[in-house]
């Protein structure tokens, strides 16, 4: 008797089937049963691969990809990445980007985004100690010396405080009214940036305080902050790109931002 569809497929299609006894269906038949896949193939001009690796032209894969990413992110953080990643001099770490834009939790992308910050902790005190010294590289490669040979680290709350302090005020104040803090007033910069830190540590550590209704962060926009965090992230990449020195060790040159090649499988 002949086989319906399903038979067909679970013997033909999801089951080994006896090499002498190979028999074929028609793709339009089975593609329905498989997810569409996007292939996407990048100059090797393109500025996305200035780093060496895949991270840049990975993050664009999944903002053009019909799926795009899982969490909601808004058009204005697309436009805020796509612009970095297609700044050859830029130094952000973009693995992280790639990591925030595919997590499938808020909290956990804003994590990610955070991370992006934890990297320039050291930078604004090793700018002024390189000018004492007289060092002529980056001020992120005598910070690594420092804690190769003493253990040197920056104080984490300290040193993102110091970073949030070049900030514009227009920024710290939407991310204190995002966060529900007063907007005027002095220390702003600092009331901020312990309010992040103090959300950073709930991502990461438990105390059986937190499990408590009224410590609970449920109120939290984690995916706004998050897009905030991206704005903190471009201006302070910006800002300390020199301490940071340029992909490659070299002075990175511009490359055309046209050499996407999107094609549907």
């Amino acid at each position: 008797p002949s086989m319906d569809l399903r038979d067909q497929l679970i013997e033909y299609v999801f089951y080994p089937v006896d090499d002498s006894e190979i028999e074929r269906l028609d793709v339009e038949t089975i593609s329905k049963f498989f997810v569409p896949v996007s292939a996407f193939k990048v100059s090797s001009a393109s500025a996305l691969l200035v780093d060496g690796d895949a991270s840049r032209a990975a993050i664009t894969a999944v903002m053009n990809s019909s799926s795009r990413a899982l969490l909601d992110w808004s058009r204005t953080a697309f436009d805020r990445v796509r612009k970095m990643i297609y700044d050859p001099r830029s130094r952000v770490p973009f693995h992280l980007i790639a990591r925030a834009l595919t997590e499938t939790r808020e909290d956990n992308a804003f994590l990610a985004v955070y991370r992006c910050i934890e990297q320039l902790f050291p930078l604004p005190k090793m700018q002024d100690l390189s000018t004492e010294l007289g060092f002529n590289g980056p001020a992120i490669h005598l910070a690594a010396l420092l804690e190769q040979h003493l253990g040197w680290r920056r104080r984490e709350e300290d040193a993102i405080c110091s970073l949030f302090e070049v900030l514009p005020a227009e920024l710290c104040e939407r991310f204190a009214s995002s966060l529900g803090l007063p907007t005027v007033g002095e220390n702003l910069f600092r009331r901020v940036s312990s309010r992040i830190y103090e959300l950073r540590n709930r991502c990461v550590h438990f105390r059986p305080l937190h499990a408590t209704a009224g410590s609970r962060l449920d109120w939290i926009s984690w995916l706004p902050a998050a897009e905030l965090l991206l704005e903190v992230v471009e201006k302070l990449y910006e800002v300390h790109a020199g301490a940071l020195g340029s992909a490659n060790g070299e002075t990175a040159k511009s490359h055309s931002c046209n050499s996407l090649i999107v094609a549907q499988a």
